[in-house]
């Protein structure tokens, strides 16, 4: 795993933030491709929260559109698992919603 895909998780820390507390940027890679997000046009963002509640945070990346909507099931439970560091623990893993980020 390169170092950019360790660092592609955002997350805010309580539901009442306006703002995350960590957002990676779109300097980062795009997880499915390895290739460099670029503006906001072609990029989606995914929320995740975990099931058990353990923390508060809510937790979102971003990608392509085309690369996740391409890839297959298993890999996008590889990369979401990520943030509980261990794909046998993706049960945990709630998505919450798959955003469409337009262009400014």
């Amino acid at each position: 795993m390169s170092e950019q895909k360790q660092n592609i998780f955002g997350y805010f820390d309580s539901p009442e933030q306006t703002s995350p507390a960590f957002d990676p940027g779109y300097q980062v890679s795009c997880p499915f491709c390895d290739k460099p997000l670029g503006d906001r046009s072609g990029i989606v963002a995914t929320s995740l929260m975990r099931q058990d509640r353990i923390d508060n945070r809510s937790y979102f990346y971003r990608s392509h559109r085309t690369c996740r909507d391409w890839a297959t099931d298993d890999q996008k439970i590889d990369i979401e698992s990520r943030i509980i560091d261990a794909p046998d623990h993706a049960a945990n893993l709630e998505v919450l919603s798959t955003t469409t980020l337009e262009a400014e």
